[in-house]
């Protein structure tokens, strides 16, 4: 595999999707609001990380750690004799972890991918797949083993965006929105060129192209309770942020494209008479190896 060619290609699709660190789009993010928006969507990738026996690694990986929440809670798990290391490409994400999470053993770099071989004994990677089309996540599993420690197997715990037989809430919110006269120019956007959430059998066929066996992967249903349709909106403004198609719209129209897409979303999920709302989703949960080489 010619590393260099791979790394090329993954930087071009980080910058199209608004995660190269030179990207506007990505600096333009509020690492502080993001990190308030987001919170309550930990729990489930806390509990998957706490299965795993974090203490026996020596060094850690996290690939896209975002505001260093998760990159934290491991390096807390593992104590000091275990090095963790968060990378992404948003100078606002790293400097909130750095400034938010002082532990001994953990390092934060703004980095967009890892840049050393042969280094880590654990990876852990949630939600950067969404962002990418089909080949760059096999090209970004394949730099995520070359990262891996050689002498020995090495997990990795990948969580990212499932893709379900019936289409949720929220694919049909957005699938009215799009039906909205006004965004009509947006209609031909391709989708899969950077929206490519798996279902099972998907992702393992994708996997196949890589070092890494499939050990176990399963659609997990996530659902957080929102205050109120408010706090509903903040998350899902924080998540979509970093979507090519909007990071390019003038900023009004993103602004109105996000109300649309959270009216339409409200009409399908009305909220609870305390005012509170649901948000539902479906997350694919991978488990997996890179044998040793011998």
């Amino acid at each position: 595999m010619n590393l260099k060619v791979v790394y090329g290609a993954l930087i071009i699709g980080f910058s199209l999707c608004g995660m190269d660190k030179q990207n506007p789009s990505t600096q333009s993010w509020d690492a502080k609001k993001f990190y308030k928006a987001t919170k309550q969507s930990l729990p489930l990738a806390k509990a998957l990380l706490d299965a795993y026996p974090l203490k026996l690694y020596h060094s850690i990986l996290d690939l896209g750690c975002g505001p260093g929440s998760l990159t934290a809670h491991m390096a807390k798990k593992a104590g000091n004799q275990t090095s963790v290391t968060g990378i992404d490409p948003s100078k606002n994400m790293i400097a909130f972890a750095k400034g938010y999470y002082q532990l001994l053993n953990l390092t934060f770099k703004c980095k967009a991918l890892p840049q050393s071989k042969n280094k880590w004994d654990f990876i852990f990677c949630c939600n950067v797949f969404p962002y990418l089309p089909r080949q760059q996540q096999v090209d970004a599993l394949n730099v995520m083993a070359q990262a891996a420690v050689q002498s020995k197997t090495v997990p990795l715990l990948l969580i990212t965006a499932a893709k379900t037989n019936e289409p949720g809430i929220f694919d049909r919110a957005y699938a009215a929105t799009l039906g909205l006269e006004r965004w009509q120019k947006l209609r031909s956007v391709k989708l899969d060129e950077y929206y490519c959430p798996h279902d099972v059998d998907s992702f393992i066929e994708l996997a196949k192209e890589t070092p890494w066996k499939v050990n176990r992967c399963t659609i997990e249903d996530e659902y957080i309770q929102f205050k109120n349709v408010n706090r509903l909106k903040k998350f899902v403004c924080s998540w979509m942020s970093g979507f090519a198609f909007i990071a390019q719209l003038p900023k009004r129209e993103r602004k109105l494209l996000l109300k649309d897409l959270m009216n339409a979303y409200v009409a399908l999920q009305a909220p609870a008479p305390d005012g509170s709302i649901e948000w539902r989703s479906a997350r694919l949960i991978v488990h997996a190896e890179k044998q040793k080489v011998h």
